[in-house]
């Protein structure tokens, strides 16, 4: 079975370039521009390299917000929960798969190292696991892995890498939606995230997960 040690987690895929040049075009080079003899045909948006580097995801995403002068919302990188997120999902790339019966997901999280090493990383980002808070956190802001706390009877791996810059663009959209904070509650600051993030590959497919959580709710902050 695959093994992702961190090294291989923060590898990035020499590409980052173009992701960058993505994340900061104009409207000129959106998915849905064309050239001036073309057809009515919107031509397919272009592929998104994949990047493993989760501080350089994070630089990505702020720079598309400043490009949409987005001003209520900030992610911030967080070594910490990077890690703790790495060990979230580890189960799924060790055993080849992106879901598991809820049953039998608790029994394989629980009987290898992987829960250990999540609290490792959170204790690393700042947070105390003496806080009954922080139980209600790692449901609340974990994202793109889901360990059933909706009642699904699934332990998965919900979120595929954006593979083209209209996805991007979208995933975008949803972080300001889910993320940005309820207008005028911050007036003066913006609601800044701080954010671990990481990217895996599974049965052929990229996916994406990540804890995000919002400073201003100082859950479990110690």
């Amino acid at each position: 079975m695959k093994r992702y040690d961190r090294r291989t987690f923060l590898k990035l895929s020499g590409a980052s370039a173009v992701m960058l040049a993505l994340a900061a075009c104009d409207d000129s080079c959106s998915s849905g521009s064309t050239s001036s003899g073309s057809a009515t045909e919107t031509p397919p948006s272009p592929p998104i390299p994949v990047i493993r580097d989760g501080q350089k995801i994070l630089t990505i995403f702020n720079a598309e917000l400043a490009r949409r002068k987005v001003e209520n919302i900030k992610f911030e990188y967080s070594k910490g929960l990077e890690h703790a997120i790495q060990a979230d999902v580890q189960m799924f790339v060790d055993n080849g798969s992106p879901e598991f019966p809820a049953e039998e997901g608790l029994r394989l999280r629980m009987e290898g190292d992987y829960a250990a090493k999540m609290w490792d990383g959170l204790h690393e980002a700042g947070y105390s696991s003496g806080s009954t808070a922080i139980f209600g956190m790692l449901n609340q802001y974990r994202v793109g892995v889901d360990f059933d706390h909706e009642g699904k009877h699934l332990y998965s791996m919900d979120r595929l890498y954006p593979a083209t810059e209209a996805q991007f663009q979208q995933l975008v959209d949803e972080l300001i939606k889910d993320y940005g904070g309820v207008p005028g509650l911050h007036e003066d600051d913006p609601v800044v995230n701080k954010v671990g993030i990481t990217v895996v590959d599974i049965n052929d497919k990229t996916y994406w997960a990540a804890y995000i959580i919002d400073k201003w709710q100082g859950i479990g902050d110690g």
